[in-house]
């Protein structure tokens, strides 16, 4: 992903993607399983290409399909698909390659409608709406570095070049989670139980250095120290305050790969509506080591990162499911 943030966020990319492109962002981990119109839409297209085939070893997902892909809406390839998002000239040249192959497809081919697209089928195995109820939190993450006074600033780091800037997240917090966390009676001082499911989901899925690439997951045994406190800051008869306090300490048991913070939030409450009006968090950890294998990248030595969770809006971005729901169960029931 890293490498991709060159290209996409390229003015000149940006304006031949704006003006003469639908941009679509699909996930490959979830296209090549699924057995249903999307994925079906994608085989074709990919089988197109140099990955075509092998699609039903390593567990059903076959090789990854990852890269740049330019096509009709009835699927046809326009240019060859490349896996080169870093590269922001050769990303411009594939996309004007692609345009001038539309522009010499027949009128009929190119006019819109020249295709109905019906509802497509949805394979409930991959498929990941926002469960019903739950709120969604939007999670950032950056590098971190303190001053000699010990004072924190943003880490302007590379990768390969390429600048390391906020990664994205989202969270889901269940309904029952949620509501569980609105007490009927409450003053302030009183201690409100935060939801073990809630709890252990934020930390072994949320709570992971992943500057550089996928995040990895804590395992159980991982959880060193957890201590969290969910206290109501004030009550009235229109808005409940709550207040998040805690730590947490996490480590491989080599000890080669560990997380240790403190955790601070804002939480309100609409107590006419019995509904979050917010939802912040944040965390300051010091980490080290790579807990994803696949990405054994990470800054040298103890560094810290900060975490960060806002409420989300409905908006479309919030339907993107988190990282870690892959496995689903697994992420709903830690």
């Amino acid at each position: 992903m890293l490498g991709r943030v060159l290209s996409f966020s390229d003015p000149v990319i940006i304006k031949l993607l704006q003006e003469s492109f639908i941009p679509v962002v699909g996930d490959d981990w979830y296209h090549r399983r699924r057995k249903d119109d999307v994925g079906k839409f994608f085989r074709s297209v990919v089988d197109q290409t140099w990955k075509a085939g092998d699609w039903e070893s390593q567990g059903g997902g076959g090789n990854n399909r990852q890269g740049i892909y330019c096509f009709t809406p009835s699927g046809k390839m326009l240019t060859e698909m490349k896996n080169v998002g870093g590269m922001p000239r050769e990303v411009e040249g594939i996309l004007r390659r692609a345009l001038r192959t539309w522009n010499e497809l027949p009128e009929a081919d190119r006019r819109p409608g020249a295709i109905a697209i019906p509802e497509p089928s949805l394979d409930p195995d991959y498929h990941r709406p926002v469960p019903p109820g739950a709120l969604v939190l939007r999670e950032y993450s950056r590098g971190l570095k303190r001053d000699a006074a010990g004072t924190l600033a943003v880490d302007d780091f590379t990768f390969q070049n390429t600048p390391v800037w906020a990664q994205r997240d989202r969270a889901w917090v269940l309904e029952a989670e949620w509501k569980s966390m609105i007490p009927a009676t409450a003053i302030a001082g009183d201690v409100v139980e935060l939801p073990k499911p809630l709890v252990q989901r934020l930390i072994r899925y949320h709570f992971v250095e992943a500057l550089r690439g996928e995040a990895g997951s804590w395992a159980p045994e991982h959880i060193r120290t957890a201590a969290l406190k969910l206290t109501v800051a004030s009550a009235t008869d229109v808005e409940l305050r709550l207040r998040l306090d805690g730590s947490v300490k996490l480590a491989t048991s080599d000890g080669k790969v560990g997380l240790e913070g403190t955790l601070a939030g804002d939480l309100r409450v609409d107590r006419t509506r019995q509904a979050f009006t917010r939802f912040d968090a944040v965390l300051v950890a010091d980490c080290w080591g790579a807990l994803n294998p696949h990405n054994g990248n990470s800054r040298e030595g103890r560094n810290p990162v900060g975490f960060s969770f806002e409420l989300g809006t409905g908006a479309e971005v919030d339907r993107v499911p988190p990282q870690w729901s892959r496995l689903l169960q697994p992420y709903l029931k830690p």
